[in-house]
This record gives C-alpha cells, sequence and structure tokens, in this order.
C-alpha cells in the first residue's frame, strides 16, 4: 500500500473516530531495486536481527506498582517486558552511531524471499501489543533517530479504549498521528490471552480464530501478524495464511535468513535485564541459537465448538 502522508492521516484519524472507517495506516510501500546491475553489486546481508520490544516507561510516564496494578504475582517494575526508556535510547543512539538502518516488513518480506538485496547492518523492529507507552515514550525517541517499527496492535483495544487491561492502550487516533514511524500489524482483535500456561489460540476453533483475525486484519489494512505469546503449531499457521496474511512472526531468539518459513519469523525478544553488551552481541550476530524450535507441524491444539 502507498503511503498516504499528513493529509490521509490527519482524515484517517477524524474518520476514526466518527466511526466512519476502520483505521488506514500508512503503510510505505516498498519497491525492488529497478536497477538489477547496481543490485547484484551490492553487498546482501546474510542475516537480519528482527527486535522484539513490549511496553516502556520513564519517569513522565512512570510504571504503576505492584499494588497498584494489583496482579498476584507480577510486579511490573522487576517484569521483562517494560523497558526503561533511558535503556532503549542507549540501544537506538549505538544502533544509529554505528551505522545500522531499519527496513520495513515490505521490504523485509522480499529479502526473505530472496527478491531484494539488503545492505549488511540492516535490522527490524517490532512492538506486541500496543501499549500506550510506544506512542508517549518509544514514538519520540524513534523519530528522533529515523527509525521505523511496526507495532503488533491487538486491535480490541483500538476500538474500545475503555476496554480494562493492565495497561493502557494506544488509540486509532495516536495511532495515525504516529504513522510517520510506525506501520501497523495483527496480535488478534480479542483472542491475546492465556489459558494453562499457553496462548489461547491452542484452545480456539479454527474458525473462531479466522473470524477474529481477518476482523483484526480488516481494521489495519494490513498482511502481517504475530502469534501471541509466540504459540502456534501447523494448522495456526495455516489459519493466519488463509485469512489473507503473507506473513507472521513468532518469538524464540533467532536470526531471519533468505528463503525461511515466512510464517515462522524469529525475533529476539529486548528485555529489561538485556545489557548493553548482550544487544551487541545480538546486532553482530553472534548470539547463540541456544533455544529449542517451537514449531510443530503437528497440531496439539485443544479446541472446542
Amino acid at each position: 500500500m502507498r503511503k498516504y502522508g499528513k493529509i490521509i492521516a490527519i482524515i484517517t484519524t477524524v474518520l476514526c473516530f466518527l466511526g466512519i472507517v476502520p483505521l488506514v495506516q500508512a503503510q510505505e510501500q516498498t519497491q525492488p531495486m529497478e536497477n538489477q546491475q547496481v543490485q547484484q553489486e551490492q553487498e546482501n546481508t546474510t542475516y537480519i536481527p528482527v527486535l522484539m520490544y513490549h511496553n516502556f516507561w520513564n519517569e513522565q510516564y512512570p510504571l504503576p506498582t505492584k499494588e497498584e496494578l494489583g496482579i498476584p504475582g507480577y510486579d511490573p517494575q522487576t517484569a521483562p517486558a517494560n523497558l526503561y526508556a533511558g535503556k532503549f535510547e542507549q540501544q537506538m543512539q549505538w544502533l544509529y552511531e554505528n551505522g545500522w538502518q531499519t527496513i520495513t516488513l515490505d521490504e523485509f518480506y522480499e529479502w526473505v524471499q530472496g527478491k531484494r538485496v539488503v545492505s549488511p547492518k540492516s535490522f527490524v523492529i517490532t512492538i506486541d501489543d500496543g501499549y500506550k507507552s510506544v506512542y508517549t515514550v518509544a514514538y519520540p525517541i524513534l523519530k528522533k533517530y529515523n527509525y521505523k517499527a511496526t507495532v503488533f496492535v491487538v486491535t480490541s483495544y483500538m476500538v474500545d479504549p475503555n476496554k480494562k487491561a493492565n495497561f493502557p492502550h494506544m488509540t486509532a487516533q495516536e495511532m495515525a498521528k504516529a504513522s510517520d514511524v510506525f506501520t501497523y500489524g495483527s496480535h488478534t482483535h480479542d483472542l491475546h490471552m492465556v489459558k494453562n500456561g499457553k496462548s489461547l489460540l491452542f484452545y480456539t476453533h479454527p474458525s473462531v480464530i479466522k473470524q477474529d483475525i481477518e476482523k483484526s486484519r480488516n481494521l489495519l489494512y494490513t498482511e502481517y501478524f504475530a502469534y501471541p505469546y509466540g504459540g502456534y503449531d501447523g494448522d495456526i499457521e495455516n489459519i493466519v495464511r488463509e485469512a489473507g496474511y503473507k506473513m507472521a512472526f513468532t518469538t524464540g531468539d533467532r536470526y531471519a535468513y533468505v528463503n525461511q518459513d515466512i510464517y515462522a519469523i524469529r525475533r529476539f525478544d529486548i528485555t529489561a535485564q538485556m545489557s548493553m553488551d548482550e544487544f551487541i552481541t545480538i546486532m553482530e550476530g553472534k548470539a547463540q541459537k541456544n533455544l529449542k524450535p517451537i514449531f510443530s507441524p503437528f497440531s496439539f491444539r485443544v479446541t472446542t465448538l
């Protein structure tokens, strides 16, 4: 989809607020290089780190206390997903000063398929869940360094800002305002939950999953999906494909490579506890790949009608 520009973003914001149309994100349409000779001469990267973030905080937008949140056994102050803004900026500054450049998911998709040459020191930023801190804290930092990112949104929170959640989520208006930095992908509409320690998708009937993620895709006009909690199997992957998505992301701390499964893109989880040395190790392609694959071609979902 072509980038609509600021005027369309403003119009979209108004229409979304009035409930007339779904959110139209200003996703940048990337094009392969027209000059194939130049493309062949350019050095192509052998791997791409896809980074995964979740929630952010700073002194102006602090985290709630354990008592305020009231979730048994959960302390937001020490949770790995809640990254301090100073640490996030340190990472972005190092990337910028060392010549790293973000690429869009459209460019990344073409590279994985072997249809695009991408220079070394290219990487992808993804942010799961669509918390408000993505707009209030991460957005100005990314804009400062001219970096792009994709936010995987649980769209039921976008549609209903008053829906109860552990942390507030971005509104449709905020998403439209930040479309100069962010594009948006689906993290389901209303199935981002855990049951018996696993993603709810494993316990949900295929027709319900398909209906849910189609609704989310239509609200966002997206072709990209992230599995909640990284959980999927062969059946879930097929449902995502049938729902119209062309690429899907999981977890698993691995690099992305050309010609890999485009519905099983691994990402590095950038946690609050990660040191700068560990972060640099990931970016330089030296991270140990010591986690077992989570993909199974067989179904282990427990479904009910």
